[in-house]
């Protein structure tokens, strides 16, 4: 499930940021 922690690991970046 290499996507889903990419997936995770960018969404996590965007509420970081925001």
């Amino acid at each position: 499930m290499k996507q889903f922690t990419t997936l995770a690991i960018i969404l996590a970046l965007a509420i970081a940021v925001s």
